[in-house]
């Protein structure tokens, strides 16, 4: 994945602002494989679909290629951001005081656990 990283670094070229912003929050964990998120200008805005390309390619190809982890710290790593992206999902989806309200917070729970 390193590789990978450093193709869309070059794809961004000049328009990266700062390549090393590491930000350990959930929104990162969900949103980045190397927890790290490069800040670019506004000209880097164009060049986002190319990038999404690649990594959506990239996604792909580690898909199908995929088995299952052994303990250790890709495991700990998966986990980790498996529970982070469910409690991001959890918290900004604008439906569950609702449903809180209708079904009570058991239920609730126990559907948004199922979902998420």
């Amino acid at each position: 994945m390193s590789a990978l990283r450093e193709n869309v670094l070059k794809m961004l070229g000049e328009t990266v602002t700062d390549k090393a912003v590491n930000l350990p929050s959930r929104s990162v964990y969900t949103l980045s494989p190397y927890r790290l998120v490069a800040k670019i200008t506004d000209d880097g805005i164009e060049k986002i679909p190319e990038v999404l390309n690649a990594y959506i390619g990239a996604y792909i190809a580690l898909w199908e290629k995929a088995s299952r982890l052994d303990d250790g710290p890709e495991k700990q790593f998966y986990l980790t951001k498996k529970a982070a992206t469910r409690k991001l999902m959890k918290a900004n989806d604008p439906g569950y005081a609702f449903m809180i309200d209708v079904f009570g917070e058991e239920s609730t729970k126990k559907v948004f656990d199922s979902v998420f």
